[in-house]
């Protein structure tokens, strides 16, 4: 009874902290009809408890937006992706727009289904003043596109990300011109090109560019030992021109737009939806990867199966056959227990170069 009535408490301390919260908690089905709500909700939309429990939660979401809140919240669902977060419109009864961060969590419940549970905060204030701010920024950008000084805008690594016209004219540079491709010959004297690829790809972490082996040894496995250490492609020597031709423009920037197309055609064309998966699988894949590092250390092979299941549907839209291949090996537990660690390292390798390779994308 002393138990019965413990429990009792606790869930009325519970149910009072979420009424209390002034975050928007609530729960829904996987089909998206409301299971529970604290009281925020109600006082923020203008529905009463009981017209929004006979409601989907796509019924708040601005029109505009449903499509790609569904799509967005499916792609959770068949990723196996824990938690993700999202932002979007909703309107209430009185027709207010308002702007929601919401953070959504899938977990398993004690009967073997899933519950999806859901925290929200109110950020129209934050979105009118990014609004603003994404004005302010086209017309800074307005007067240094036309002023006669040569500027360079780069990142943290130091890679140039935007050069203006006037630095474009004084050096003599088109703003489209860059390293894409390296042709590495594999025989260089001092460092050979092996030796250099690893440097650049490890030592200096540069997976932006792709490098091409430039080599007269024809393997009998394939490309794997260059593979492995980071190289993109392989060209036999001696090459006659069409196959050069060929090799380039299999490397060219189409890979990249490929890989958009991908993207664009899963989001079923909406491209802003489209750059939200891209930012997912980036930020997943770091994650995920991080985990398989760690578990590596352990040659705890099956939660290395576990990581690598949950990653098969992204990778079979975006990664090459030798990345599926070697993530299928990981999940069919089809590694060697002393090999576990050096095979995790060149599935993080290829990892950090299809993240470089989504992040050339322009949407």
């Amino acid at each position: 009874m002393l138990l019965r009535e413990k429990n009792e408490i606790q869930q009325k301390r519970f149910i009072d902290l979420i009424d209390k919260s002034s975050d928007l908690i609530f729960g829904v089905s996987l089909k998206g009809r409301f299971t529970f709500m604290n009281s925020v909700i109600c006082d923020l939309t203008g529905f009463s408890e009981e017209e929004l429990l006979s409601m989907s939660f796509l019924d708040l979401v601005r029109v505009d937006y449903r499509k790609r809140v569904l799509s967005f919240y499916e792609f959770q669902i068949q990723s196996s992706t824990e938690t993700t977060y999202s932002e979007f419109p909703i309107v209430s009864n009185n027709k207010e727009v308002i702007w929601l961060g919401q953070n959504v969590n899938i977990s398993e419940n004690n009967s073997g289904g899933f519950e999806v549970s859901a925290i929200a905060r109110v950020i129209t204030e934050r979105k009118a003043f990014e609004k603003a701010l994404l004005r302010s920024e086209d017309k800074f950008r307005s007067i240094i596109e036309n002023m006669e000084l040569g500027l360079l805008e780069t990142n943290r690594e130091g890679l140039i990300v935007k050069a203006y016209k006037s630095f474009c004219k004084i050096l003599g540079y088109t703003p489209e011109e860059s390293f894409d491709i390296v042709l590495m010959d594999t025989r260089m004297p001092i460092m050979n090109g092996m030796e250099a690829t690893t440097f650049i790809r490890n030592e200096l972490n540069y997976y932006s560019t792709r490098i091409i082996a430039l080599t007269a040894n024809a393997l009998d496995d394939g490309n794997n030992e260059y593979w492995e250490v980071g190289f993109d492609d392989v060209l036999l020597k001696p090459f006659v021109q069409k196959d050069l031709l060929q090799l380039l423009i299999d490397n060219s920037s189409r890979k990249s737009e490929k890989m958009k197309d991908g993207l664009i055609g899963y989001a079923q064309g909406d491209i802003q939806f489209a750059n939200t998966l891209r930012s997912i699988f980036i930020e997943d894949s770091i994650k995920r990867v991080a985990a398989m590092k760690l578990a590596s250390s352990s040659k705890k092979l099956d939660e290395i199966s576990e990581i690598s299941h949950s990653m098969k549907p992204s990778l079979a839209q975006l990664a090459s056959k030798d990345l599926q291949i070697l993530n299928k090996r990981f999940e069919n537990k089809d590694i060697n227990e002393n090999e576990i660690e050096s095979h995790v390292m060149i599935f993080e390798l290829h990892i950090k170069l299809l993240i470089a390779n989504l992040k050339r994308i322009s949407f």
